[in-house]
């Protein structure tokens, strides 16, 4: 059996509709999530994505419904190194790709560049949509790296 694409982006649009359905299971009320198949969802995607892939499709749709994804939902501890290594670097992957459509970010990402850090804290409590989870990505940074709220120089 031969594997022929239908629209010629049947991956792009297969990936994007996972992140889409991970985004709406996470914002049903606790007792409504099929936990269970958003997990799995997860996992396909990780699976097969690079960190900045993967970090690039989920600001997408964060950025168009204004609702987190959360690509991650396991606890810190179930995670194995090399889930916690490729975590950061997706969290790092995603800030840049906010950067990308939001610039306002540059001064602190030239920071990050330059001064690379081992890990980033999990974001699993945002609620409130895209800019506000930028925002908080930035004040994990800057809480990490103790720089003062309004600089992002030393």
């Amino acid at each position: 059996m031969t594997k022929t694409s239908i629209t010629g982006r049947d991956g792009y649009i297969q990936t994007k509709a996972l992140v889409y359905a991970i985004g709406q299971i996470q914002s049903l009320p606790d007792h409504k999530q099929e936990w269970s198949d958003m997990y799995d969802m997860c996992q396909l995607l990780r699976a097969h994505l690079g960190p900045a892939e993967l970090a690039s499709y989920a600001v997408g749709v964060e950025w168009h419904t204004g609702n987190p994804v959360n690509l991650f939902p396991e606890d810190g501890e179930d995670l194995s190194a090399k889930d916690k290594e490729f975590k950061s670097s997706f969290e790092r992957a995603r800030l840049k790709e906010y950067q990308r459509r939001d610039p306002s970010t540059d001064e602190f990402l030239e920071t990050l560049e330059a001064e690379p850090i081992p890990s980033v804290a999990p974001v699993n409590d945002l609620t409130k949509g895209a800019k506000e989870t930028v925002s908080q990505l930035i004040e994990q940074e800057r809480a990490l790296r103790s720089l003062p709220t309004g600089s992002t120089k030393h």
